[in-house]
């Protein structure tokens, strides 16, 4: 029991990515108490709990009993993601950058996770590779211009993942199964942002706020001058993005004359929108996926549910 219990800990640290000096400083002993176990030792008892805590699985993992641990998934998908965080001992709004980049790659490879479960551990049974290996392999042997990404798609819904070091993103969609349904109302609506996206300046404009700063003002005049446009043609623009919602006009008395200055909004759907037309600009140099769909995206307007 003990080697086996010693060999559980060792997969489970491996699968987290961690060293023996990260678990042992987490459960309060030594790395050579880790390491000891690893080789066939025993953890005391009372240290069970802690160690089950620290990987986010239940304590009967840690004697192989993994169906066990299945009822509660979803809690231990969120400690794993959130330990990065939650070891920072501050205000939820002062947590470092550093901790939730962390956390962001742990959400990560479990997005891959995602991606390698959709096509069943059969697969990967068959040829002798667990779905980590992989994952690391690519990781290691990617180049900064590989362009990979895993989908899956089905009647049941869509998965899609991109390993690209500049466009990673992970995406679930679980489709309703009798198709999506657009009224004349919704297409009339992407209609006109598709037109505005299609505008060249409105785009350059677009890429011009989204590199300052979340809610830092600028004036009429210094968006002129950093886009080369005139002032009315400038002005025009700013109306077109009020109106789209990716600048907001601010009002302030100057020496008692009222000037407007405007407010850059964030908007991250535009930075999913350019990941995504990235992939459809340039398309991945190398796919891991299945493609089995059979039923239209769209439903018909004269379907019925």
């Amino acid at each position: 029991m003990a080697l086996h219990m010693g060999e559980h800990i060792a997969g489970l640290r491996k699968a987290m990515g961690v060293k023996q000096e990260d678990v042992a400083k987490a459960v309060g002993v030594s790395a050579q108490a880790v390491s000891k176990w690893e080789n066939g030792g025993l953890p005391d008892t009372e240290l069970l709990p802690a160690i089950a805590d620290y990987f986010g699985v239940g304590i009967d993992r840690l004697f192989g009993r993994v169906g066990a641990d299945y009822n509660k998934i979803e809690e231990a998908v969120t400690r794993y993601i959130a330990q990065p965080l939650d070891e920072c001992d501050m205000d939820l709004n002062d947590l470092p950058t550093e901790a939730y980049a962390a956390s962001m790659e742990r959400a990560r490879k479990i997005g891959w996770a995602v991606n390698m479960g959709l096509f069943s551990t059969r697969v990967f049974d068959k040829i002798g590779i667990q779905a980590k290996q992989m994952f690391d392999d690519i990781q290691q042997n990617a180049g900064e211009d590989m362009h990979l990404y895993a989908k899956i798609i089905s009647d049941a819904g869509i998965s899609l993942m991109s390993l690209s070091k500049d466009f990673p993103y992970f995406m679930l969609y679980p489709t309703p199964l009798e198709g999506l349904h657009f009224g004349a109302a919704d297409l009339a609506a992407y209609q006109k942002i598709f037109a505005a996206f299609g505008e060249p300046d409105v785009l350059r404009a677009l890429h011009f706020i989204h590199t300052r700063e979340a809610e830092k003002k600028f004036s009429l005049g210094h968006f002129a001058k950093k886009m080369g446009f005139d002032t009315a043609h400038a002005a025009q623009l700013l109306a077109r993005l009020t109106d789209m919602k990716y600048v907001e006009t601010n009002v302030l008395e100057l020496d008692d004359t009222p000037q407007t200055f405007y407010t850059v909004l964030h908007n991250p759907l535009f930075i999913m929108f350019l990941l995504l037309m990235e992939t459809y600009t340039k398309p991945p140099k190398a796919k891991l996926g299945m493609d089995n769909r059979t039923r239209p995206y769209i439903r018909a307007e004269e379907d019925t549910l």
